[in-house]
């Protein structure tokens, strides 16, 4: 019955304690599976898809053009 909370702090374990954000990622969606209505684990999805963004392919002529 309260699996969605079970997976959510085994996703919140994983991203927060152990740093794989790709098996948090697999927790919340377990979740969400038992619960789609869960706004946590919504919320800690897609801030665990931020997190896997690699924002050093930002090139230096981006930041120039941003910066003047």
């Amino acid at each position: 019955m309260y699996l969605h909370l079970l997976f959510k702090s085994f996703g919140n374990h994983q991203v927060k304690i152990e740093g794989d954000i790709k098996q948090g990622v697999a927790y919340y969606k377990k979740a969400l599976f038992y619960n789609w209505h869960y706004a946590d684990a919504m919320y800690n999805l897609g801030v665990a898809y931020g997190e896997m963004l690699n924002f050093e392919m930002v090139s230096h002529k981006t930041i120039s053009l941003i910066l003047f």
